[in-house]
């Protein structure tokens, strides 16, 4: 049997029509192929060859029905192309599209034709596979049949990606046998076996990048015969059209992927893995996690070049390149795959999850191929290369990303003692090592240490005002090293010391680059920092604000500095007591963190933190009481038990317990946390202050009035002295002390302390702010001990209706005040009962003495008219 495809000229051009030799075979739509250069004719020597031909037509075209003409002359037929000519043809035609949308068209062709009733299969498919979704094939390619691969085709290979191999190559390949090129070599009798690495790719990568990596396993392996390669492109067959359903998904490809037991993940490029980009590539490297089997991640020889020179050079960000990876926007060539694999994860861990499980892979991944670095690199670093410097701050910088905040300590600290040696401390690439050691030594709460870094950094910038040193101006190094000042005198407390060095560098920076650069976004959300600390809430929240839509415009929704901006705005709104939309965002900023970062890293942590303040202030105890134990064990594991991280979450615990009424083992975490936060601050320190001051709180609730005031007066003189007399904090201590003075009968002197610390509150928040609203309750306590009861009443109905709408009516707080209003009104009720009986009684009284002394007067007027 012979086919034939003619390609004939029209005065619209050149057109080309597939035609049979066979009438019978005749079953297509009218239809025209991509016009040809010239008239030409294909001889198909089978019925598959020719079907396999019809695979590489375009998208969206099907087959010109066409008579068979007249025999062609054996001149013409000597001038045929051979079928791997044809296909590659119609590949360059199919485009971006790809096999899949050709082979997608071929299946729709099998059934409904004119050759047989509707739906029946077209004769000429007969002897097509048909996809069974209940099967994988499991064989794979060993490494000598992939080097045999190489070897006979290598001069179709260079500049190919894998999905045109499979277009120009593989299917013409296994056109006459219709089944996969695994199945091709075992009917010639070559080795195939049961695979034993599973290759998670893009089609998109160069295929010869796609082997070098396969192939040097021969390499790594200690017996490379024994590797058997799971790889698609060679173990699928590539001429049925699957649609895959949520079953397979979840049960038949899971089970192949842990039964294969070993997945090897081809990242390419490095700096924007594909891998991470589809979702047929998250989902096999989530099935190998969560399946138990291996997992490896591996660069070509040339990536890994890239990738180490990037390294060294400063231009890897691992906060940009944990921000691509999301199942939720990869993609995938069928769209139903990808909604399958949505579908399967949501049913199982869910979305965040399974970003969450690759992203620590991809970190742990990351953190090998820089320790291999670093070991290099600190042998550079004694023999004084000087490549070594730049490449240990980058890993400095590396390790500080993914919060292992020790490594990246010992990073910096090389990085300075090498380019020291080399340059120096007056030196730009010196004084840049000093900052960021000093911004993790700031971290870490090294606060001294930072600061004389900082000042050191700023002394070296001033001395060389003016001169050209490391090629050029180092005017933005000075508003560095001010800004870094700044940030270590607010975390020590200094706040008005720390102000207008915020603001000098952010003008500076202002000027330079204007407000869009993305380190002036920086500046702006460290000088909000300091306000929001100083309590001027309403010019922070406006600064916050501008930094979430710069760093939204340019670095992402998912980058790890914009989530940091998302978790600081939360703070603040639910420090101005915008509860409900402070929640919202904080599980944006937690959910992000926990994917991007993974559940351990100090940032994830802080959010865990803020949420668990958050419950706290809205009487959520047992919701807060998880995420605080939470957040204190990590950051304990982490970070240390003497981190002020750590010392921070035992703190907030034990008030959570306190206000749960388990006094004792409150006061024994709350006591640790303040010798903790003494030894490391000393007292005159805002983390220490609040210590002394919930410490007071717990005092008063054991019954220990006198420790309690002298702990309360304590706190409130070392908030003033440090913040100001109108700080939220000095507020806060000052409303308490008045409320101790009332438990004691110093009612003046807390009448004087509510109302102060009712007017201070009122200036800086709403009427219906959480603080305000306690010092109203404040007052109405103090009114109702002084007897004023009338006025006591009006206070309580003030603050129940503004804890009402903003706590809701189960919160402690506002039962306590629906409690406390209930007894106002109570004796009240009380005394205006009594007055009643009082004005009773008089009235009877008065009556009756009125009716004695009429009688006395008659007695006594008879008396005397008896002349007595």
């Amino acid at each position: 049997m012979r086919l034939l495809v003619s390609r004939n000229v029209s005065q619209n051009g050149h057109k080309t029509a597939l035609r049979f030799a066979k009438p019978d075979m005749c079953h297509w739509q009218p239809s025209e192929w991509p016009a040809c250069s010239a008239p030409c004719v294909h001889e198909f020597a089978t019925r598959t060859a020719f079907l396999a031909a019809l695979a590489s037509l375009p998208a969206g075209n099907s087959i010109a029905e066409s008579a068979p003409k007249a025999p062609i002359s054996s001149p013409q037929l000597r001038r045929a192309r051979t079928l791997p000519e044809v296909l590659e043809e119609g590949t360059r035609s199919v485009g971006s599209g790809g096999i899949e949308a050709a082979r997608h068209h071929w299946n729709k062709l099998r059934v409904g034709t004119k050759g047989g009733p509707p739906g029946q299969e077209n004769p000429a498919f007969s002897k097509r596979p048909v996809w069974n979704p209940n099967e994988f094939p499991l064989e794979g390619v060993s490494l000598s049949s992939l080097k045999q691969f190489l070897r006979e085709h290598e001069g179709q290979l260079t500049g190919r990606t894998t999905d045109e191999v499979c277009r120009g190559i593989l299917l013409p390949a296994t056109a006459a046998t219709l089944s996969s090129y695994t199945e091709l070599l075992k009917s010639r009798g070559e080795p195939v076996a049961k695979a034993t690495v599973f290759v998670s790719h893009a089609w998109r990568y160069p295929f010869c990048d796609l082997l070098d990596v396969v192939l040097s396993l021969e390499k790594t392996e200690l017996k490379p015969e024994e590797v058997w390669v799971w790889l698609d492109v060679f173990c699928v067959n590539q001429h049925v059209v699957a649609e895959r359903t949520f079953s397979w998904w979840s049960t038949t490809f899971r089970e192949a992927v842990r039964d294969i037991g070993r997945t090897l993940v081809v990242l390419a490029p490095f700096d924007n893995p594909t891998p991470l980009t589809r979702a047929w590539c998250l989902f096999e490297i989530f099935s190998t996690v969560d399946t138990g089997a291996e997992l490896e991640l591996r660069l070509s020889s040339d990536e890994e070049l890239a990738f180490a020179k990037a390294l060294r050079a400063g231009e890897f960000d691992f906060n940009q390149w944990v921000s691509k990876v999301n199942l939720e926007r990869a993609e995938a060539y069928n769209p139903a795959d990808r909604e399958q694999i949505l579908q399967v994860v949501e049913s199982s861990v869910g979305i965040t999850a399974l970003n969450t499980k690759v992203l620590a892979v991809l970190t742990q991944w990351l953190t090998v191929q820089a320790r291999g670095l670093q070991t290099t690199q600190l042998q550079r670093s004694k023999s004084r290369r000087l490549s070594s410097g730049t490449t240990l701050l980058e890993l400095g910088k590396l390790y500080q990303q993914q919060g292992d905040f020790p490594k990246a300590v010992d990073m910096y600290r090389a990085a300075l003692e090498h380019l020291c040696s080399q340059h120096g401390q007056a030196h730009p690439g010196t004084l840049a090592v000093m900052l960021r050691l000093a911004d993790l030594l700031k971290e870490q709460s090294k606060l001294d240490e930072a600061e004389a870094l900082c000042r050191k950094a700023m002394q070296a910038y001033e001395d060389l005002e003016g001169a050209a040193v490391g090629g050029g101006d180092h005017a933005q190094g000075m508003l560095e090293c001010v800004n870094q000042l700044a940030i270590v005198l607010k975390k020590q407390g200094k706040l008005s010391e720390a102000e207008p060095l915020y603001r000098q560098a952010l003008a500076g920076m202002i000027v330079m680059h204007g407000r869009e650069d993305i380190l002036t976004i920086k500046f702006i959300q460290d000088l909000a920092h300091l306000l929001k600390k100083q309590g001027k809430l309403d010019e922070a929240r406006e600064l916050y604000r501008e930094t979430l839509e710069g760093r939204r415009a340019l670095l992402g929704d998912e980058h790890p500095d914009t989530l940091s901006t998302l978790s600081t705005l939360s703070n603040l709104l639910k420090d101005q007591g915008d509860f409900e939309q402070a929640e919202l965002l904080y599980y944006a900023a937690l959910e992000g963190r926990r994917a991007k970062l993974g559940d351990r890293h100090p940032s994830t942590l802080r959010s865990l933190n803020h949420l668990a303040e958050l419950f706290l202030r809205q009487g959520r105890l047992s919701e807060a009481g998880e995420l605080f134990l939470e957040a204190m064990e990590g950051r304990k594991e982490v970070l240390g038990g003497n981190h002020p991280l750590a010392l921070q979450s035992m703190h907030n615990y034990a008030v959570l317990l306190c206000e749960q009424g388990h006094l004792q083992r409150a006061e024994l975490l709350i006591l640790e946390a303040l010798e903790g936060r003494r030894s490391e601050f000393g007292t005159a320190h805002v983390d220490t202050l609040a210590s002394i001051h919930d410490l007071a709180i717990l005092r008063k609730r054991q019954g220990k009035a006198d420790e309690a005031e002298a702990l309360c007066r304590q706190a409130l003189m070392g908030r003033q002295s440090l913040l100001g007399e109108d700080h939220p904090d000095t507020l806060a201590s000052t409303n308490e002390l008045s409320l101790m003075l009332m438990d004691v009968g110093a009612l003046e002197a807390a009448e004087t302390l509510v109302l102060e610390s009712l007017a201070g509150r009122k200036k800086l928040f709403s009427k219906h702010h959480p603080d305000v609203l306690t010092s109203i309750h404040s007052l109405a306590r103090l009114r109702s001990r002084q007897g004023r009861n009338v006025e006591a009443e009006a206070a309580y109905w003030e603050a129940l209706e503004g804890r009402r709408m903003k706590l809701g009516e189960s919160h402690p707080y506002t039962l306590t005040t629906r409690a406390e209003l209930d007894a106002v009104m109570t004796r009240q009720r009380s005394e205006r009962s009594n007055d009643s009986a009082q004005v009773t009684s008089k009235a009877r009284v008065g009556i009756g003495y009125l009716i004695l002394v009429s009688i006395i007067s008659i007695v006594a007027k008879f008396i005397l008219d008896r002349g007595r």
